[in-house]
C-alpha cells in the first residue's frame, strides 16, 4: 500500500503532463516553448520525491541511493573534461605561439610536402613497410603503403632489400631518398634503382622484398 501511494501522484501527475503536452505541441496557436517550460519544472517539482523513493519488488530493488551514484558519475565526467580542458589549452598555448610551431616545421618538410612516395611491399615485411611509411610522413612526404606479389618481375631481387621505382625526371629526388632511408633503416641490405618511362602512381614507389 505505501508503494502504491507513493507512485500513484507520480502516475497521474505524467498522465497529466503528457496530456497537456500534447495540447501544447499539436495546437499551432500555443508557443511550443510553453510546453517545454513546463516539463522543466513538472521535472524540478518532482525531483526530491525521485531521489528519495525506494522500492522493491519482483523487479529488483531501486532506492535513493542511485543520486549518488548519479552525482559520482557527473564529477568523474566533470574531472575527464577538465583534464582535457587543460590538454586543449596547452595546445591552444602552443599553436598560438607562431614562432615557435614555424621553428618545427621546417623548409626541407615544407618542400617534400610536394611529392608522392607509394610503398609497396611484399609477403612479410608488412611491418618494415609501416615504419618506412610513417617514416616519410614524419618527413614531410605524402605517402601510403600496400601489399604485392610483384608478379610483374620475372625475378625479384633477394628478400631484405628494396628498389627505388622513378622516372628520370624524379631522379634528383631519388638521390635524396635514397640516403634518408640507409640512415634510417640500415636492415634494408640493399637499395638498388629501376628507372621506367612511367608510373602508375606516384611521384616515386619504394618496392620492399
Amino acid at each position: 500500500m505505501g508503494d502504491l501511494a507513493t507512485w500513484l501522484p507520480i502516475v497521474l501527475g505524467a498522465l497529466i503532463v503528457v496530456a497537456v503536452c500534447y495540447k501544447v505541441f499539436t495546437d499551432p496557436t500555443v508557443n511550443n516553448y510553453i510546453g517545454y517550460a513546463f516539463v522543466v519544472a513538472v521535472a524540478l517539482c518532482a525531483l526530491p520525491t525521485l531521489q528519495t523513493f525506494s522500492y522493491k519488488g519482483q523487479l529488483g530493488e531501486i532506492s535513493g541511493q542511485m543520486k549518488n551514484a548519479v552525482a559520482g558519475q557527473g564529477a568523474d565526467l566533470g574531472s575527464d573534461i577538465s583534464a582535457l580542458s587543460k590538454k586543449v589549452d596547452a595546445i591552444i598555448t602552443k599553436l598560438n605561439a607562431g614562432v615557435e610551431v614555424q621553428k618545427e616545421i621546417s623548409p626541407e618538410y615544407k618542400d617534400n610536402k610536394k611529392y608522392d612516395i607509394r610503398v609497396y611491399y611484399a609477403k612479410g615485411v608488412g611491418e618494415l613497410a609501416g615504419e618506412v611509411r610513417d617514416f616519410l610522413l614524419n618527413s614531410g612526404y605524402k605517402s601510403s603503403m600496400a601489399y604485392t606479389d610483384f608478379a610483374e618481375l620475372a625475378s625479384p631481387p633477394s628478400s631484405g632489400s628494396a628498389q627505388l621505382v622513378f622516372t628520370t625526371a624524379s631522379s634528383g629526388l631519388v638521390t635524396t631518398l635514397r640516403t634518408k632511408l640507409k640512415q634510417k633503416f640500415p636492415q634494408l641490405k640493399r637499395i638498388d634503382d629501376r628507372i621506367v618511362d612511367n608510373l602508375n602512381s606516384g611521384d616515386v614507389q619504394v618496392h620492399l622484398f
